[in-house]
């Protein structure tokens, strides 16, 4: 181009966000896999492979890091998913050798002249259990709107705005969740800025979302009452398993320590449940 190098294509925050994430994820999983290879319980292992290849590599990563149409991938975002994906073909060859050793000798531009299996076992890392989290919240995040618009018939093409109440909390994955959820503005603001909006509570966050002109609110009242019927029942079962001295008891700490955040979880989502449907009445 007249003499001029091509400027290099910059990595988008969202994939260096996402590809750092899967990186953990995976030898979080690897933990686990190994433990469970050495207790001789494949099965296990053979289901943590298809939960990481498939839910996290497929349905997450791979989605987050696929350019807009007719654009190309960024070379750095490029060149760390490869490496991932033969690690993932790496865990996978023992239930599925010759496919993919044939995939493995197959992949562009790439060095792996000796067989896969002779190649190393993956090598478990360090992984930032915190990232495990932020993620885990995104996941959620995402999933609301998306329910939000099916149950409004919005297309999932139509871009919406997101808020936020501001509190001591950093939100992080901002990128991640604008460009998975379809959202043009992501920030922090208040209820009183806006006429009526529908909220929902992820964790330590409330989000909500500006009702457009003409919206049915007699249906939303219901939509929330139902809503609040359902947590009301699921904040009395968890309640119900707490109060059994033999769960209690016999259950694993983390276990216990679960069902109790579930019921600071419903009951926030309680709360704000019942504010929406005060600010409608």
């Amino acid at each position: 181009m007249d003499g001029k190098l091509m400027k290099k294509k910059p990595q988008p925050i969202e994939n260096k966000l996402s590809l750092e994430w899967y990186n953990n994820k995976f030898n979080n999983t690897m933990e686990l896999i190994d433990k469970n290879f050495d207790s001789y319980r494949i099965s296990d292992v053979l289901m943590s492979s298809y939960k990481l290849i498939w839910d996290d590599f497929c349905s997450w990563l791979l989605e987050i890091l696929k350019p807009s149409y007719g654009a190309k991938i960024d070379k750095k975002s490029k060149i760390e998913l490869i490496e991932l994906f033969e690690k993932n073909l790496k865990i996978l060859h023992p239930f599925m050798p010759f496919l993919t050793e044939e995939i493995y000798h197959n992949i562009p531009n790439s060095n792996n002249s000796n067989p896969l299996t002779t190649s190393p076992w993956p090598n478990k890392e360090k992984y930032n259990i915190l990232i495990l989290e932020e993620f885990e919240t995104t996941k959620e995040i995402i999933s609301q709107i998306r329910k939000y618009r099916k149950e409004k018939n919005i297309s999932f093409k139509t871009s919406l705005d997101l808020y936020f109440i501001p509190n001591d909390n950093q939100l992080n994955n901002i990128e991640i969740i604008k460009k998975i959820a379809i959202i043009d503005k992501l920030e922090e603001s208040t209820k009183e800025n806006f006429d009526m909006v529908t909220s929902f509570i992820i964790k330590n966050y409330e989000f909500f979302i500006p009702f457009e002109d003409g919206f049915d609110k007699a249906s939303e009242i219901n939509k929330l009452k139902k809503e609040l019927d359902y947590n009301k029942g699921f904040l009395k079962s968890v309640e119900n398993k707490l109060k059994n001295e033999n769960f209690v008891n016999n259950a694993p700490d983390a276990i216990v320590e679960n069902e109790k955040q579930k019921i600071k979880d419903a009951e926030q989502k309680i709360e704000s449940i019942k504010k929406s449907i005060a600010e409608l009445s």
